[in-house]
Parts: structure tokens; C-alpha cells; sequence
């Protein structure tokens, strides 16, 4: 995957896990806690600066009660 669409695909999911958590109503610290990260690691991901592995995403997506194949299927 070429660094463009890469970075792409964090904004986007970042974006959506962002999206998610606000709809909730759920700070970012609260999400961390949650999945055991520090809060500055974990806005990261939200804001694209951190690449997330299979593992985190599905983890965030846990917690945020969403279904990772959703965001693949609209994003690949």
C-alpha cells in the first residue's frame, strides 16, 4: 500500500472511531482506560498520528461497539 493511501485510511479511521466515541459521549481518557492506553496515545490514533495495528483496531472497536468489517468493506 502506497504512504498516501495509507495515510488516507488512518484519517478516516480515526475519523470514524472519533465520530463514535463523541456520538457515545465518551472522552478519550475514558476510551483509553478502557483499552488499557495512555489518553495521548490513543488521541493519536484519532487524529491520524499513530498507525494502529489489527489487534488496537479491533480492540477500539470493541470497546466503541463497532464492527471493523464495516470499515473495511467501505474503505478497501
Amino acid at each position: 500500500m502506497k504512504k498516501q493511501e495509507n495515510s488516507v485510511l488512518l484519517r478516516d479511521f480515526g475519523e470514524w472511531i472519533r465520530n463514535e466515541r463523541e456520538r457515545k459521549e465518551l472522552s478519550q481518557t475514558e476510551v483509553a482506560d478502557e483499552l488499557g492506553l495512555h489518553q495521548t496515545y490513543y488521541g493519536k490514533i484519532e487524529l491520524a498520528k499513530r498507525e494502529v495495528d489489527l489487534t488496537t483496531a479491533m480492540s477500539i472497536c470493541r470497546v466503541l461497539g463497532l464492527d471493523l468489517s464495516d470499515f473495511i468493506k467501505t474503505h478497501m
